[in-house]
């Protein structure tokens, strides 16, 4: 009989069902809220497993690595349940190969190779040999699934920690990326949507636990050698701008489910401007005399008036 969720908690059960959306009702997570918000509700529908039965997963190379990484530092010996190592012998053009890959696809794990494998390997003795992210990531338990109601809305909401320490103080979540600079990781968690997930994050723990941990921390890597590792934790604005975005994604999500409605951005004419680096540059071209004399003031100028 399949897990239907009914009440508040944590649960350890796959991956692969907690995408499914096991609630009694759909239930929202932190990658649908950024959908929402950064995109439209339509997106939502249309990657929704629970509500689009057309809906596929998303895969790319780059996402299994990253996913396998993500599986072989936080699971180790639970690698094997949701990852499958193609042996170096095996080509994909290869009916074997095709076979392996397909035996793979259906017992829904994400499949790397062994060259890859090695990569992964390489990376979690990098994360053993940071004294902060291998503290980050002990006395826990990884990948525990939290679900509860909003109680604004009532929807059911969830998330999935990488790793839920057992003092609950500090949240960590391990990212795979191009680079681990803290510049260039702030710029990822606002593409991404990161920050709203960790407001995510800390609310569900609380809902769940009636405790609220201090902080959040994404434990970045490179995924390519040597391998180098950062912690970066979003500040008190991050969060706050993170749990607002979030509020709005719940408040947008409970409307359309009760509606059955889930609008895209055909709903009205957009007027938009150049990006404001175009402007600047236009405006010193303008005032350097390379444009004719506008018949009548833009918009821009007579503001600034």
């Amino acid at each position: 009989m399949p897990l239907i969720i009914t009440t508040p908690g944590i649960y350890d059960i796959p991956l692969d069902l907690y995408h499914a959306d096991p609630c009694e009702t759909p239930s929202l997570s932190a990658s649908g809220m950024v959908d929402i918000v950064d995109d439209c509700p339509a997106r939502f529908f249309y990657k929704s497993r629970r509500l689009n039965p057309k809906a596929e997963r998303e895969t790319t190379k780059d996402m299994s690595v990253s996913s396998a990484a993500h599986a072989w530092i936080l699971q180790g010996d639970k690698f094997a349940e949701t990852i499958a190592v193609m042996p170096p012998e095996l080509d994909l053009r290869s009916n074997a190969g095709k076979a392996f890959a397909a035996q793979a696809e259906g017992e829904s794990k994400t499949l790397i190779r062994a060259h890859e494998f090695e990569q992964i390997k390489a990376m979690r003795e990098a994360i053993l040999r940071s004294e902060l992210a291998r503290l980050a990531l002990s006395a826990g338990k990884p990948e525990q699934s939290l679900f509860w109601k909003d109680e604004e809305t009532g929807v059911w909401l969830r998330c999935r920690p990488d790793w839920l320490p057992t003092a609950l103080r500090i949240i960590p979540d391990f990212k795979a990326m191009r680079s681990c600079i803290p510049a260039d990781v702030q710029r990822v968690i606002r593409e991404y949507g990161y920050h709203i997930q960790a407001a995510h994050y800390l609310a569900g723990i609380e809902a769940v636990t009636g405790h609220r941990p201090e902080n959040f921390v994404f434990v970045v890597q490179e995924k390519t050698a040597p391998y180098l590792v950062s912690l970066v934790a979003p500040d008190d604005i991050s969060l706050w701008y993170g749990g607002q975005l979030a509020r709005r994604a719940i408040r947008i999500f409970s409307d359309c489910l009760c509606k059955g409605i889930w609008p895209g951005h055909d709903g009205q004419v957009c007027v938009v401007g150049l990006p404001g680096w175009a402007l600047k540059e236009y405006e010193a071209m303008e005032a350097a005399g390379l444009f004719d004399a506008p018949q009548s003031q833009p918009q821009h100028m007579e503001a600034a008036e």
